[in-house]
């Protein structure tokens, strides 16, 4: 188990009204101590492997607070998924701004789905926007999913829906599945394109093949009406038991 660059959260609701983070609390952090605040970046990575959140969280206020732009990314991201103590979304801004302002790059998604969340300590559109964009311009394909479906709705950017389903259809060519949703759904109703049932079921298919519920749940009902696709109650079944 290794740090990772970016986080996923779950996927983004159909109408990506917000991007919900769970507010449950977890246990409380543990008070650090000198041996938390002494562990070298190696031996917090250790830790972190041996499942010792704790420790982990503690020991990387430790160097974040020592200005080390590497712990401020990885306690930020520890605090928005509440690993090794409560929730945090407040706290994980201010760690992942500041780390973005020494320069470590690691986090702007993170950053910008922190920024999406209903919290209301924390939502700021704009900003996330922003960030995306940075990586949008890097090649970042779930950077162009979520600014996509900015676009599309017109939050935090003004709404063009024409954008957004170009961003999408930039992340669902990459092989992000909920853009290749996104774009399927798009497709059917001719929301910043043209009509195109054909198009609309292959990145139902393509969406749906790769684990994204909504488009299995989609196929359920629509192998189960016939409705773009030849009636089959068994196909219908099938899609069904994927998605549970």
């Amino acid at each position: 188990m290794h740090f990772p660059s970016s986080v996923r959260f779950g996927r983004i609701a159909t109408g990506f009204a917000a991007i919900s983070l769970a507010l449950a609390l977890a246990g409380p952090l543990a008070a650090q101590d000198t041996d938390a605040a002494a562990m070298t970046l190696d031996e917090i990575e250790a830790a972190y492997e041996n499942g010792d959140l704790q420790a982990v969280r503690g020991a990387l206020l430790a160097h974040a607070e020592a200005g080390v732009g590497v712990a401020q990314y990885r306690l930020g991201y520890m605090m928005a998924q509440g690993l090794g103590g409560p929730y945090d979304l407040a706290g994980a801004k201010r760690w992942l701004e500041t780390a973005l302002a020494q320069e470590y790059n690691a986090g702007h998604v993170l950053l910008a789905r922190v920024y999406l969340s209903d919290n209301p300590e924390v939502p700021d559109y704009e900003r996330a926007a922003e960030l995306l964009a940075q990586r949008v311009e890097e090649g970042d394909a779930e950077a162009a999913q979520y600014l996509g479906q900015l676009y599309r709705i017109g939050r935090g950017v003004p709404g063009d829906p024409a954008r957004g389903f170009a961003l999408l259809r930039q992340a669902a060519g990459a092989g992000e599945p909920n853009a290749q949703f996104a774009i399927a759904q798009m497709y059917s109703r001719g929301e910043g394109t043209e009509k195109d049932a054909a198009q609309a079921s292959r990145w139902l298919l393509s969406a749906a093949e790769a684990g994204q519920t909504e488009a299995q749940m989609s196929l359920y009902f629509n192998y189960s009406r016939g409705t773009g696709f030849a009636k089959d109650e068994a196909k219908a079944l099938a899609w069904l038991n994927a998605a549970a």
